[in-house]
């Protein structure tokens, strides 16, 4: 060859001078954006391995990250909301509940009520 190039293709990167190959990102991580190294998707983000960028959770449908390096979304079952500033799963508050797969629970309907944290109906 007469000359080196970055780094072709989704989730590619090289970290080793002189090197002939690229690696590809693993499941969690994206390449930096010099292509040098890989980095871990933040909080809120997954990758799957071999992508240019990280996938955001979709609070709204119940899917959370907490965590940096994640490849898949957390779900936020029955009696629990997605918390989008968080990241995290919280639990419902008394008076309310959630079936799941949701960034809300539902207030209880007049004439009901819910004493306990967490309900799901």
């Amino acid at each position: 060859a007469t000359s080196c190039s970055a780094c072709p293709g989704p989730g590619k990167y090289s970290d080793a001078e002189g090197s002939a190959v690229c690696k590809t990102a693993r499941a969690g991580y994206k390449p930096t954006a010099d292509r040098a190294a890989m980095e871990p998707c933040g909080a809120g983000t997954i990758s799957v391995g071999g992508a240019n960028e990280c996938d955001h959770c979709d609070a709204t449908q119940g899917y959370v990250a907490p965590n940096e390096g994640q490849s898949s979304c957390d779900y936020c079952g029955a009696g629990k909301y997605a918390d989008s500033t968080t990241n995290s799963c919280k639990p419902c508050e008394p008076s309310t509940f959630s079936v799941g797969g949701k960034d809300s629970c539902d207030t209880c309907a007049s004439n009901t009520f819910s004493d306990t944290t967490g309900a799901t109906v």
